[in-house]
């Protein structure tokens, strides 16, 4: 064999491409803050999550062969639900402690007063993570302690979103202020503070009342019956805030004078 097929063999023998030798770089190779800003992209919305949303429809149907109207209740997925990426959270164990805290700490959750237990229970100590949470179409405030005990150690909230059905205020309202204030001295307790008047105080500011969002309602009992837009009076939910927080200052102030 010549020098030169020698030469010619050596070099047509396929080299190692190291490329090839490199691993695949999986999510836990990369840095932990690498991996927070792609959390942050899969389960972050700039709108609220409604949890277990539908809507609602008010359907009128007329009785054969009187002419009396009844309603029902259509309920339908909501298609406006932000697209978030949740399914990360089963990957494994530290991408779900990880990911946990941005998908409970950067998102404002919406419900249904009555889902707030079933909620809670379903998210166990990710309960701590919550930041913003809105109860909606509250109708009933004696239901409003089922929420209120629920949330005990939402000890991280830094808002708290209460939109009533303006017809259910009343008396009521003492219920609210009562639930609040055993809710308050709760999150200071777990939150590791003195339940004094300062800070119940602060604590309350955290709550904000408003009415129930703009509805859809069915009027009229003929065949002819329309719809109606309703738009929330928010002259009165200030009204009613105002109220709300005045009456806890005025319950922190007795407690204050009697000790």
């Amino acid at each position: 064999m010549s020098p030169n097929t020698a030469t010619n063999t050596e070099m047509s023998q396929p080299t190692t491409n190291n490329s090839q030798d490199r691993k695949p770089t999986g999510m836990l190779d990369l840095p932990p803050e690498l991996r927070l800003l792609i959390y942050s992209h899969l389960l972050t919305s700039n709108k609220p999550i409604e949890l277990w949303p539908t809507k609602r429809l008010l359907a009128s149907t007329t009785t054969k062969p009187s002419t009396r109207t009844t309603t029902r209740i259509i309920r339908r997925p909501n298609p406006s639900n932000p697209k978030i990426h949740p399914e990360i959270l089963l990957a494994c164990r530290l991408i779900n402690e990880e990911a946990s805290s941005v998908l409970y700490g950067s998102n404002t959750f919406k419900s249904l007063g009555a889902n707030i237990p079933r909620f809670i229970t379903q998210i166990g100590s990710n309960t701590e993570s919550l930041r913003h949470l809105e109860l909606r179409d509250v109708q009933n405030w004696i239901e409003i302690t089922q929420d209120f005990t629920a949330l005990e150690h939402a000890t991280g909230l830094t808002s708290l979103v209460i939109r009533y059905h303006p017809a259910t205020w009343g008396t009521d309202g003492q219920i609210l202020i009562r639930a609040l204030m055993r809710l308050m001295r709760s999150w200071a307790q777990n939150r590791g503070a003195t339940a004094d008047a300062k800070c119940l105080e602060n604590l309350v500011k955290i709550v904000e009342v408003l009415p129930k969002e703009q509805q859809v309602m069915l009027f009229g009992r003929s065949r002819r019956a329309g719809w109606k837009l309703e738009t929330p009076n928010m002259e009165r939910a200030k009204k009613v805030e105002e109220k709300v927080r005045k009456a806890i200052l005025e319950e922190l102030l007795k407690e204050s004078a009697s000790e």
